[in-house]
């Protein structure tokens, strides 16, 4: 008698075999981020909308493409014990410039989250400031929003050379290349253009997740309350940690 399980996977294999490759890769990735969606429900009672869902497939195959494509440009490599703190570490910016990294979290039933970290050349982390709000918004609307938002708590520190980091790929190309349209978003971009003019320099970055992981850890630690907290003068230790690692 054939078990759950091995019909399961018959299935998955019978499905796979009738898919051109990047049809497999989304295929494998949409069934991960829904895994990952029911763990967040049952383990940490967070729920995920589906159009959070299709964001982060997006973002997955993006980083999945990207690390293929740096790994054919560069060829064979030996490793090496530092291998790992390589690809976990955060890329710091110029000596009188500030990185802000910024995201966005979207939870069901809950409302809409924004968080941004800002550090030197030093690693130093000069500020780290998060903000709730009970509307629900479009995952992208979110990141968008969090850019503008970030570079406003940049502005009001009077941080003249910024590089704002964040991990929705889509969003991030749509500022980079100034795209213009007529939905909600693009009306934030146009927010994020006309406040470009204050800065003296400033760029916008795309980052994978992993090296993301400090503003991830502030969304991630700070209790859900409407309003903005920010920290400056008293950073977590929790957090300082993380910062410290990056520059090992």
């Amino acid at each position: 008698m054939e078990t759950r399980t091995g019909e399961v996977r018959e299935w998955v294999e019978e499905v796979l075999r009738g898919l051109r490759e990047r049809e497999r890769i989304l295929y494998m990735v949409g069934c991960w981020a829904l895994w990952e969606r029911r763990n967040k429900r049952v383990f940490e009672g967070v729920g995920w909308c589906m159009r959070e869902v299709v964001r982060r497939v997006q973002d997955l195959v993006c980083e999945m493409q990207e690390v293929v494509d740096e790994r054919e440009k560069e060829g064979p490599k030996q490793s090496t014990g530092s291998s790992i703190n390589e690809e976990r570490r955060w890329q710091k910016p110029k000596e009188g410039e500030w990185k802000v990294n910024v995201d966005a979290s979207v939870k069901e039933g809950v409302g809409t989250g924004w968080e941004a970290v800002c550090r030197d050349n030093t690693w130093r982390i000069a500020w780290g400031v998060a903000r709730q709000v009970e509307e629900e918004l479009d995952p992208p609307l979110a990141e968008a929003l969090a850019v503008l938002w970030g570079m406003q708590e940049a502005k009001q520190a009077g941080m003249r050379s910024i590089i704002v980091e964040g991990d929705c790929s889509t969003v991030m190309e749509d500022i980079k290349l100034r795209k213009q349209g007529r939905s909600d978003i693009f009306s934030i971009y146009k927010d994020i253009f006309e406040l470009c003019n204050w800065f003296e320099t400033i760029s916008f970055v795309f980052t994978r997740r992993i090296y993301n992981r400090l503003v991830h850890e502030l969304a991630r630690a700070t209790p859900w309350t409407i309003g903005r907290r920010c920290w400056s003068d008293s950073i977590p230790n929790d957090f300082l940690c993380i910062a410290e690692s990056d520059a090992i």
